[in-house]
């Protein structure tokens, strides 16, 4: 295991406006694991910013540099804002929406995120769980763990609920302070850790966009279930 020799930004501060992100979330980090994301930590940072619908969290100098950033190094995850008028019908019937009297379908924003999009933010996911994890656990994540992590978009139809139970089994809140700025709005999480069991988890939102979660356990514990994987170091997907 190389030793911790840098401080990393966990979650990186591009996923805030204007870059400032909460306080006491620098945690130590060898070289190469804390270089080894940044390309993934770039797509979070968009996606993050993109899904969030505050006004007042809106920087768009900020938002055109990661934009370009994403275009130069991913350009296929970038979001595609061409959908076709039947998927957008398809994508209204699904989650149950309805249409406002009159509006036209080109009308309705939606854009659609491609499937890679999926494994950066799961990857930003997994490493979260890892800071939280030393944070709170006051213990490293090593291959000894087993892991899994989701995510979503909220606001989404039974979002609420499924929040909830995951929730039952985190009773502490965190909110993402800074000395005179508030960005409480912007990163919030739960947690919950079973001693006896060596369960953790937590599920964090993203303003009113994004939401990821994730939790771990001994590899001998959940071994053989096939939601959890073993752990290892975090590097961006290609």
């Amino acid at each position: 295991m190389a030793a911790a020799t840098t401080l990393d930004h966990v979650p990186l501060r591009a996923a805030f406006s204007k870059n400032v992100g909460p306080e006491g979330f620098e945690f130590p980090a060898c070289r190469d694991c804390n270089s080894g994301t940044a390309g993934s930590e770039q797509v979070l940072a968009l996606y993050v910013r993109l899904l969030d619908q505050t006004d007042a969290n809106y920087d768009q100098a900020h938002m055109r540099g990661l934009i370009q950033g994403v275009r130069n190094n991913y350009p296929d995850l970038m979001p595609d804002p061409k959908l076709p008028a039947n998927e957008k019908r398809r994508v209204l019937r699904h989650f149950g929406w309805e249409r406002s009297r009159g509006a036209f379908l080109d009308e309705i924003g939606m854009v659609a995120v491609p499937e890679g999009v999926g494994a950066h933010i799961e990857m930003n996911a997994i490493k979260l769980l890892a800071a939280l994890h030393y944070r709170h656990v006051g213990q490293i994540l090593t291959d000894e763990f087993g892991i899994f992590s989701g995510w979503s978009q909220q606001g989404l139809p039974g979002m609420d609920q499924a929040q909830e139970v995951l929730f039952s089994g985190m009773p502490e809140l965190v909110v993402g302070s800074r000395v005179n700025t508030s960005i409480g709005d912007q990163f919030a999480y739960r947690w919950g850790k079973n001693p006896e069991e060596g369960l953790f988890g937590f599920g964090a939102g993203f303003g009113t966009g994004l939401f990821i979660f994730a939790a771990s356990a001994p590899l001998a514990f959940v071994e053989g279930n096939e939601d959890w994987s073993q752990f290892v170091p975090q590097r961006s997907p290609v």
